[in-house]
């Protein structure tokens, strides 16, 4: 949250952070009980609750009196771990095709 700020103390205006965070996913390997990670694919529950989030989140402000809402940027921040993968790169490129796809789409209609 602190970019938020920064953000608006170099005055930067009609800026939105959305935060989603949950601990102990991945994109792909194995979890401590040796199950195999598959987190944060379109379809996905935690996937669909981040955009069902977004989705809300986006409404809430355009109820609020906010013209309407665009996508303008996405950070991600993954865990160590999880980013020494060998496939990391790869499933990295595919959350993102995700998210540029149909998914993002369906929130921001005008992106």
């Amino acid at each position: 949250m602190s970019l938020a700020r920064d953000l608006d103390e170099s005055g930067v205006a009609d800026i939105a952070v959305f935060k989603f965070a949950y601990s102990g996913t991945a994109f792909s390997g194995p979890d401590p009980s040796g199950n195999q990670y598959n987190d944060w694919r379109a379809g996905d529950p935690l996937y669909d609750e981040m955009l069902s989030r977004l989705a809300e989140a986006r409404l809430a402000l355009e109820d609020g009196g906010a013209n309407t809402v665009t996508l303008r940027g996405f950070f991600w921040i993954q865990g160590g771990s999880d980013s020494r993968s060998a496939t990391y790169a790869s499933d990295l490129g595919a959350f993102i095709s995700d998210l540029r796809g149909t998914s993002v789409s369906q929130v921001f209609p005008s992106t």
